[in-house]
């Protein structure tokens, strides 16, 4: 998916439903603007990498909001949440899940 990501200007998903948005996080691997609505974790995931949501979750059109982050420079903005997706690791997410099973059998 690399490749494909890399050929984005954006990463658009305009979604009713999304539980945990991979799409996000391998949009900002890539250092790619990414544009959705406010679904499922979408925000709570930009926030955690730092971004903006109101910048960055669609409240209308997507030609609107492409126009608007065209005025914008994103290069720094898209570099920083990279760095942050270190909370979303293999490792991170082995041990996080690994707590909850304990929790759920009370070890």
């Amino acid at each position: 998916m690399p490749d494909e990501y890399s050929k984005c200007r954006y990463v658009i998903l305009p979604s009713k439903y999304e539980g945990f948005p991979l799409t996000l996080l391998e949009a900002a691997a890539m250092e790619r603007p990414f544009v959705s609505t406010d679904v499922g974790q979408v925000k709570s995931v930009m926030e955690k990498l730092g971004l903006d949501t109101r910048k960055f979750l669609l409240a209308g059109s997507v030609g609107d909001k492409i126009a608007e982050l065209e005025k914008e420079k994103l290069g720094a903005q898209m570099k920083a949440a990279r760095k942050k997706l270190s909370a979303y690791s293999w490792e991170s997410v082995a041990r996080k899940t690994a707590a909850v099973y304990r929790d759920a059998i009370g070890a």
